[in-house]
């Protein structure tokens, strides 16, 4: 009788050292999905400016113009079209 209540006793200790252990790994996991990984599945707003323009347009207008930005060749596109 007393060896089934230690037998118990230490499977519910062990069952309970799991669930906590396994709570505590948890915890940084589901932090970092949520601070790192959920953020990249949505990205930003384009700017209006970019509107319709071919993005190889803008790279194009880039590698033309040096160290001119993302937005200003979009701006510079839509002005010249």
């Amino acid at each position: 009788m007393a060896r089934a209540l230690l037998l118990m006793a230490g499977a519910g200790g062990a069952v309970y050292y799991g669930l906590t252990l396994g709570l505590y790994a948890a915890v940084p996991v589901l932090l970092c999905s949520v601070l790192f990984v959920a953020p990249r599945r949505n990205p930003r707003p384009v700017p209006e400016v970019m509107g319709d323009l071919d993005p190889r347009a803008i790279k194009r207008y880039r590698v033309e113009h040096p160290g001119v930005g993302i937005l200003e060749a979009a701006e510079a596109l839509s002005r010249t079209g």
